[in-house]
């Protein structure tokens, strides 16, 4: 994943809650904050559900979340979120698209925080 922040060879996916990812809604974890892995793009998992059905959407509509958050479903990419559970959905919508190559940043968001250098944490928070 550190790589990735000078190659930029994949696209960072995150399933989190725009309000934890964008940093201006906490953590359910008291030793985590909010934010998200620079350049990542914020997919949040509850978009690949239908509301009504409450099930995973139909291709062609999973393939306009993907648009709608700036992800390229012909490029490589990985699925993350703040544990690593949410992130599968990610990744099962990616192969309901048929892209079956999406691995899972597994150490997820927590991860991320505990170890980055502060640059490496982008928070809306940390503007004010």
């Amino acid at each position: 994943m550190t790589t990735n922040l000078a190659d930029k060879t994949a696209q960072v996916v995150d399933a989190r809650p725009p309000g934890r990812f964008n940093g201006t809604e906490p953590e359910p974890r008291a030793d985590c904050e909010p934010g998200h892995i620079p350049n990542s793009l914020n997919m949040p998992f509850g978009k690949i559900l239908d509301p009504e059905s409450k099930t995973v959407k139909p291709p062609e509509k999973l393939r306009e979340v993907f648009a709608a958050a700036g992800a390229d479903l012909s490029g490589p990419m990985v699925a993350t979120c703040g544990s690593g559970m949410t992130a599968c959905g990610l990744v099962l919508a990616a192969y309901l698209c048929g892209k079956e190559d999406v691995p899972v940043f597994d150490g997820a968001w927590v991860e991320w925080f505990k170890r980055a250098k502060p640059e490496n944490i982008i928070s809306e928070a940390k503007k004010e």
